[in-house]
């Protein structure tokens, strides 16, 4: 699932493209979160260290964007479309599908 970007950061931190957006997945192949980022590092770290959820990624699947008007499109369109169970924050939930969790 992991694109050129995800593989080799290195070759596009010049700054090629400036916004991603990205698809965490987990073991099942369900996509759980979806958001955008000019700072690829940074956002992983925060998802790391303040949300529940970030031991269930198994891949990530990235986009590049040449700005960020282009990404929150992306972004918001793609949250519509699969309606990750973590994408919660003002959005409508009524339609979401319910985490479960296994015991």
């Amino acid at each position: 699932y992991c694109t050129d970007l995800c593989r080799n950061k290195a070759k596009y931190s010049r700054h090629r493209f400036e916004w991603i957006t990205y698809q965490h997945i987990n073991n099942a192949g369900e996509i759980i979160y979806i958001g955008k980022t000019n700072a690829v590092s940074f956002r992983t770290s925060a998802h790391k260290t303040k949300s529940k959820w970030y031991g269930e990624i198994a891949t990530t699947m990235v986009q590049p964007w040449k700005n960020e008007a282009a990404a929150s499109v992306a972004e918001v369109w793609l949250i519509a479309v699969h309606k990750p169970i973590y994408n919660v924050t003002g959005l409508d939930t009524s339609n979401r599908r319910k985490a479960v969790s296994v015991v």
